[in-house]
């Protein structure tokens, strides 16, 4: 409040006073005072980077953010320009940017910013013209978020170039991650799965899979076989190891699969294990047609003996057809012994209806008789 008084000059003992009230502009003041502090606070303890600069784009103040981001003290600072920030292939950009403060009162870009000892460094800027004229900037050094970038698509490339499947699933089944490698296993692209739940489509025993899951939300991993469905309907042999994936808590986020397919080893496998039941089959043929050797061999001399001895024709006739009998079974152990050694030996060329009358005699002992065979063999086969 202000007091004043005044006399007049022909009655001095007559005079005039007045009062001003000043507390709503001292109100102000205050409110003014307060609000500059509190902005001002905000502007030095910002955790990004602020500066002012006139309509000419000259630096007149800076935060202590922008002061350590730079290298530069605030009288450093202050009278400098954008030319004096950014690298040297940044500079033919400045006047663009200007010309978008001043037409549009803002300006949104990331920018390649040099600081006082030279180095170059990523920063996101963000510019706005301001009521009074200067202009505005907000700066934040993105470095170490482009570094992770680059880093998780190196790593992305580094897992696409994987020649197994490797995908990440959250704990509900939708699909996170799907690399080159699921894409050429399954058939299906990336964009096909991401985002969905693909157990029906690419499980068969979903009884094994919810088992799979189980063990690996309880002992954080599982490995075992599984069988799998591509896009096109084909069945695959998959061997699977699941790891559970948690978050910076330490509670459970995705599980990653790594899936190499066993498909063909699973049938190599197969063929290797008919092999070695086929050698064994051969190693019991063989010692079989070595005992039906020891028994035929003296039946055969018995035969020869007899025949000489004996004079009745009847019964040469049937010593005849013991040893016929006795010859086909002879050939018989032969050709299991030929079996046994899986057929070794020298190989020559032989006349087919010698090798497809040999099949007509197998065949006819085989077959019950009244399974009639009838070969027809031109004779210069």
């Amino acid at each position: 409040m202000i007091i004043g008084a005044s006399t007049f000059e022909d009655s001095p003992e007559e005079g005039v006073c007045f009062v001003v009230d000043l507390t709503e502009r001292k109100q102000a003041e205050e409110v003014r005072r307060t609000s500059e502090a509190r902005y001002r606070t905000l502007f030095e303890y910002a955790p990004d980077g602020i500066v002012i600069a006139n309509p000419e784009g000259i630096y007149v103040d800076g935060n202590a953010s922008m002061c350590r981001m730079l290298g530069y003290s605030r009288d450093e600072l202050i009278g400098r320009n954008a030319s004096d920030i950014v690298a040297q292939s940044e500079i033919p950009q400045i006047k663009i940017a200007m010309g978008e403060i001043a037409t549009a009162s803002d300006h949104h870009r990331e920018w390649k910013l040099r600081r006082k000892d030279g180095s170059v460094f990523e920063a996101e800027v963000i510019a706005t013209q301001m009521p009074d004229g200067n202009i505005l900037g907000m700066i934040r050094d993105i470095s170490e978020r482009k570094q992770a970038q680059e880093q998780i698509a190196e790593q992305a490339t580094f897992l696409d170039k994987a020649q197994d499947a490797i995908f990440v699933r959250d704990l509900h089944g939708k699909m996170l991650f799907w690399n080159k490698g699921a894409e050429r296993l399954y058939g299906w692209g990336r964009e096909e799965v991401l985002n969905r739940n693909v157990d029906d489509m690419l499980y068969i025993d979903s009884l094994k899979v919810e088992e799979a899951y189980r063990l690996t939300r309880s002992q954080g991993d599982w490995h075992g076989e599984l069988h799998h469905y591509t896009k096109g309907g084909e069945e695959l042999d998959i061997e699977s190891r699941w790891t559970l994936i948690r978050d910076h808590a330490g509670d459970p986020k995705s599980v990653l699969a790594i899936n190499t397919d066993i498909t063909e080893k699973k049938k190599i496998e197969a063929q290797f294990l008919r092999a070695q039941r086929m050698e064994s089959i051969g190693t019991l043929a063989g010692g079989i047609a070595h005992d039906l050797n020891n028994i035929l061999a003296p039946i055969m001399m018995s035969i020869d003996i007899l025949k000489t001895i004996s004079e009745n024709p009847q019964a040469t006739k049937i010593l005849e057809t013991i040893e016929v009998s006795a010859k086909r079974g002879a050939d018989i152990v032969r050709q299991v012994l030929s079996f046994a050694r899986g057929l070794e030996g020298e190989r020559i060329e032989v006349q087919s209806k010698h090798l497809l009358k040999d099949i007509e005699s197998i065949i006819k002992d085989t077959f019950p008789k009244d399974v009639r065979l009838q070969f027809s063999v031109p004779n210069d086969t």
